[in-house]
């Protein structure tokens, strides 16, 4: 992928620009252009270069997801602001070409891949949350995804509920391909969440009337728990990777972030006997 984001900057002119240290500005919030601002970038190949950056955000970079996700909505009316944003993740891309997936770090087969989910809440100019999960294979990041929501959350605790329910999905795909690879899981999969509202509603639906609006559909969970295919545990925010994918973070954070994804090469070889790992160290069941 580092060929392939290298030739990225040079169709665009960025190989020798100077680079920054995030994605994307944390102050940023886009919004749709008017037609005189489009009229005014209408010659700039933004849409080349949010497509080029999707292939490399779904491949190997979870790092841009959620930047690369926020541009992608502005392809039909993109103005100033957004054309400012896409110079900013090239030139985020030419100080990080090395970065990518590093595989390896798992030599158990039970459990052999856990999840973490996060959502914003609120955030966009439509108040609707992004959802973000990571589901990871020993310490190599499997899949991911930066979504936003399709309803309005009404708080943070339903943000995060809609978030584990659809990182749940892609939970339930993995277990079961791995089933037909001659790896079935015999215990459940631990999703970590960092939010104890949503711990508690997962397990005990019983004595949360706040939550009895929400589509059945969403409840999808709460059955993958009872049938012991999922269980969704809480983690520290300070332990919660997801949150890269959610928000547009500062440096230190999501320099944090990148360490711990192992997504920097200069960290270690493919397979690295003896990688670093997240200690989950506060993370807790309901009621302990």
């Amino acid at each position: 992928m580092a060929v392939y984001t290298e030739s990225i900057l040079r169709d665009f002119g960025y190989a020798n620009c100077n680079s920054v240290s995030t994605p994307m500005d944390p102050g940023a919030r886009l919004s749709p252009a008017t037609a005189e601002n489009s009229l005014k970038v209408k010659d700039y190949p933004y849409t080349s270069i949010v497509g080029k950056c999707m292939y490399l955000a779904t491949c190997t970079r979870p790092d841009i997801a959620y930047t690369v996700r926020e541009l992608a909505r502005f392809m039909a009316n993109y103005g100033p602001p957004h054309v400012a944003a896409a110079k900013h993740l090239l030139r985020y891309l030419r100080g990080t070409t090395s970065h990518g997936v590093t595989l390896g770090g798992s030599e158990t087969r039970q459990p052999l891949f856990k999840a973490l989910t996060d959502s914003d809440w609120g955030m966009g100019d439509s108040r609707k949350s992004v959802s973000g999960f990571l589901i990871m294979m020993g310490t190599s990041p499997l899949s991911w995804s930066s979504k936003q929501q399709a309803v309005v959350a009404l708080s943070s605790c339903e943000a995060e509920y809609l978030a584990t329910t659809h990182c749940t999905r892609d939970v339930l795909w993995f277990r079961n391909l791995f089933a037909e690879l001659g790896f079935q899981q015999t215990q459940p999969t631990s999703l970590f969440c960092d939010n104890q509202g949503t711990v508690a509603c997962t397990h005990d639906p019983h004595a949360h009337s706040k939550m009895k609006h929400i589509a059945i559909r969403e409840h999808f969970i709460r059955d993958c728990i009872i049938k012991r295919l999922i269980d969704v545990i809480h983690v520290s925010n300070k332990e919660n990777i997801a949150d890269l994918l959610t928000k547009p973070l500062h440096r230190t954070l999501h320099v944090r972030w990148i360490k711990m994804l192992r997504l920097d090469a200069s960290q270690g070889g493919v397979l690295e006997r003896d990688p670093p790992s997240s200690s989950f160290t506060t993370m807790s069941k309901p009621g302990q």
